[in-house]
């Protein structure tokens, strides 16, 4: 079976870009739920110290020779990971109206207007929506 696993993209000054596939996706998610679930690693609000390394170790199980390394990769997608799951928490939660679900698309769904007025108001709270959205 062929390696379908991330490749590095050259982003000239800034260096090389790690551009992670659905796949590597899945399996982070999967091991940070495995995680979640044991107690040596579940902290107050997130995972204790560490928790980046022993997921690295579990993604090359799942994933072997996928070459993903617990700095920068996986530090840099569960910050990632965490503002997406944030911001959709936001829309979904008590205080946001408008949005909703659509769980065959497994996407948010609400009115381009309702959206605009929500990415005007983290504007206005010092928030780029962009960088929440779109990394």
């Amino acid at each position: 079976m062929e390696n379908t696993y991330s490749e590095p993209v050259n982003e000239g000054k800034r260096g090389t870009k790690f551009q992670w596939t659905a796949e590597e996706d899945d399996k982070l998610v999967e091991c940070l739920l495995e995680l979640a679930g044991d107690v040596k690693w579940k902290a107050e609000n997130g995972f204790k110290a560490g928790f980046t390394a022993k997921l690295e170790e579990l993604l090359e199980k799942k994933l072997p020779g996928c070459g993903i390394k617990a700095s920068p990769h996986i530090e840099s997608r569960y910050k990632t990971l965490r503002k997406q799951y944030r911001a959709i928490a936001d829309m979904l939660g008590p205080n946001a109206s408008g949005f909703g679900w659509n769980d065959n698309e497994k996407m948010v769904v609400v009115e381009k207007q309702i959206f605009e007025d929500w990415v005007k108001m983290l504007r206005d709270c010092g928030i780029s929506a962009s960088l929440i959205l779109m990394t």
